[in-house]
């Protein structure tokens, strides 16, 4: 457990620096901050209707959805040490 909590916790971080970066640049409230980092084209939309700085806030969403997409795999990428003892406790009842 103690190798995924640095993966994870980089994970939580980036969704709450990204949704709070994206709510100050794009001035709208967290939901609709949270339902735009999962629908990039949902910042378009607002910006059609607001002046804004639209072009910052699209990089800033894609650079943290890439970072969300590294972070993820790193966590699927991190042992927690336990694969190995199940995958020997399975070999050895199949015997």
């Amino acid at each position: 457990m103690r190798r995924t909590l640095a993966p994870i916790s980089v994970f939580a971080a980036i969704v709450v620096e990204g949704i709070g970066g994206v709510a100050l640049l794009g001035a709208v409230g967290l939901v609709e901050t949270a339902f735009q980092v999962v629908d990039l084209t949902s910042i378009d939309l607002h910006f059609q209707e607001s002046d804004g700085p639209e072009r910052a806030t699209r990089a800033y969403a894609v650079l943290m959805t890439a970072g969300l997409v590294l972070s993820g795999l790193w966590i699927g990428e991190t042992d927690d040490g336990t694969s190995g003892r199940a995958r020997d406790r399975n070999s050895k009842t199949s015997k």
